[in-house]
């Protein structure tokens, strides 16, 4: 049995339904080229900024080369990140994140920066270090501490929740006890403090 005998068409409606499935298939075809093409196009914009950018940043450092010392991480620049090769957007999160934080303690930390890629991750292990002797800033686990202790990246809302009840319970505490029970990841261990040792 034939197709438009089965649907019981004429011939003129048989040959009417078959150039509109053409023109149909003509048309998605068309779409996804355009769409492959669309996405091609962003790329080379992509990396045409990228080149942009770090001619930008050649000429403007004059005939300086792309600097070889290294700057500490807790202390550089929004602008200095950038003069890396770094996106303004990665940059501004590196710095928010490291505020956040209370400052690196190891460069395995870089890696925690929401949307940093391996390429961002290598020019900062090559162009940035950490000080041997920095200390992060520290934030005092109290009641009063509550919301800055609720913005630290290692602490989140049922554990600061289940810190609380501990310290309501217990008035003397340490960092430990509160590591031993759980309530406080062992990375969080040098970003706070207690009344006893703060």
């Amino acid at each position: 049995m034939k197709l438009k005998d089965f649907f019981n068409l004429s011939k003129s409606e048989f040959n009417s339904l078959c150039v509109l499935f053409l023109v149909i298939c003509f048309l998605l075809s068309i779409k996804i080229l355009y769409l492959k093409y669309r996405k091609h196009q962003v790329n080379n914009i992509y990396f045409d900024d990228k080149f942009v950018r770090q001619e930008f940043n050649r000429i403007t450092n004059g005939s300086k080369k792309v600097t070889t010392s290294k700057h500490d991480i807790n202390s550089i620049s929004l602008d200095e990140i950038i003069s890396l090769n770094i996106n303004d957007k990665i940059a501004r999160r590196i710095i928010k994140y490291r505020d956040l934080l209370g400052g690196f303690i190891n460069v395995k930390q870089y890696k925690e920066v929401y949307g940093i890629s391996e390429q961002d991750l290598k020019i900062l292990y090559q162009y940035t270090h950490i000080k041997n002797n920095f200390i992060p800033k520290k934030i005092l686990i109290s009641k009063d501490n509550f919301k800055q202790l609720l913005r630290h990246p290692y602490i989140d809302l049922n554990s600061l929740k289940n810190i609380m009840k501990y310290i309501e319970t217990n008035k003397i505490f340490t960092i430990k006890d509160l590591i031993d029970q759980k309530l406080l990841p062992q990375k969080a261990e040098k970003y706070v403090s207690t009344k006893q040792n703060y």
